[in-house]
């Protein structure tokens, strides 16, 4: 669950670009900047890593677009092409539109594929104890000799800002906001975990961990490597 990043406004030639917005920026603001987070298990072994790369700043009605591209190489499977998402300071807030994360692969076979979902914002300030607004995405899938559609839903809730935290990678030293919430997965079956992840302005996601609902650790990720 934690995927995260992108942003900047594209005035001069594509390098670099200062703005004026109201919203805070949970990625670096300069374009070709690059954010590798590495992956681990519940021991604490690699499994790979993602890496979010920069690629464009535009202006758009709603206010600033980045266009953030993602390559994900995990040690146990194939190579996957990169990925690319947008990300959007809308007024006062950082918006990341969840449709985006479903795999277009994993839809393109089905006849009629729904998608819907709410935002998930972070506001431009945050305080510890401030709650935050849920997400949630539901995909309704249907194929030929399907009679019932197949529906996935994932919901993010009770997400609360738990903490102010010194969080200190490889990467380097980043001052994070810390974060909680539920994790809720619907298919065939249930899957309830929790999540706390380490946010940083200008940055994005420096850690998070992911707990079953008996607080046991199940995985990790960390920020490894910054390019700004």
């Amino acid at each position: 669950m934690n995927k995260t990043a992108s942003f900047l406004m594209l005035f001069m030639a594509g390098v670099y670009t200062g703005y004026t917005q109201k919203c805070t920026l949970y990625v670096p603001n300069k374009i070709g900047a690059v954010i590798e987070t590495t992956s681990y298990d519940k021991k604490g072994k690699e499994t790979g890593t993602n890496t979010l790369t920069i690629k464009a700043i535009t202006n758009v009605a709603e206010g600033t677009q980045f266009l953030v591209e993602n390559i994900s190489k995990q040690k146990k499977s194939e190579e996957v092409p990169p990925t690319e998402y947008t990300f959007l300071c809308k007024g006062d807030r950082f918006v990341m539109d969840m449709k985006q994360f479903v795999p277009k692969e994993q839809v393109q076979s089905y006849k009629d594929a729904k998608i819907e979902a709410t935002d998930l914002d972070y506001p431009a300030t945050m305080q510890v104890g401030q709650s935050l607004a849920d997400g949630r995405i539901t995909v309704s899938l249907t194929q030929e000799g399907m009679p019932i559609p197949m529906v996935t839903s994932v919901d993010i809730l009770n997400r609360k800002v738990t903490g102010r935290e010194d969080v200190v990678t490889r990467a380097g030293s980043f001052n994070c906001y810390k974060i909680e919430y539920d994790v809720a997965i619907k298919m065939m079956f249930k899957i309830n975990f929790k999540v706390t992840e380490w946010v940083a302005e200008n940055v994005g996601s420096v850690k998070s961990e992911t707990r079953d609902t008996n607080g046991k650790l199940s995985g990790s990720t960390l920020l490894t490597r910054l390019v700004n």
